[in-house]
C-alpha cells in the first residue's frame, strides 16, 4: 500500500473528507487529488502533520510499520489502563483538555 493509500484508509477510518483534512491543516484545496494523481508527492513535513492529524505514526504512512496506532514511549501502562477504562465522553473531555493544555 502506498503513503497515499494509507492516508486516504485513515480518512476513511475516521469518516474525515481529504478536503477537511487539507483545509484544518492549510494545504491547498487540490493538493491531494495532486498526490492522488502522481502529479506530486507529499513532503515530508506535510507527512508528519497529516501523521499527527490522523494520529498515527510517520512509520505507519509510510509503510514502514503495520501498527496504526501511534505510540508514546513516555505513558505509562497505568495510564493507558485509565484511559481505557473511561466512558467514550470521559475520554473526549481528556482530550479536549489535553488539547487546551496543548494550546497555552
Amino acid at each position: 500500500m502506498t503513503t497515499i493509500e494509507r492516508i486516504q484508509q485513515k480518512l476513511e477510518e475516521k469518516k474525515i473528507k481529504p478536503s477537511k483534512m487539507s483545509k484544518d491543516l492549510g494545504f491547498s484545496s487540490g493538493l491531494f487529488s495532486q498526490w492522488k494523481s502522481g502529479m506530486q508527492k507529499p513532503s515530508a513535513n506535510k507527512i508528519k502533520q497529516i501523521a499527527e492529524y490522523l494520529e498515527c505514526s510517520v512509520d505507519y504512512l509510510v509503510g514502514n510499520e503495520n501498527n496504526t496506532t501511534k505510540v508514546f514511549s513516555n505513558i505509562s501502562e497505568e495510564d493507558i489502563t485509565m484511559l481505557n477504562s473511561l466512558k467514550s465522553e470521559d475520554r473526549e473531555a481528556v482530550r479536549a483538555l489535553m488539547k487546551s493544555l496543548l494550546q497555552k
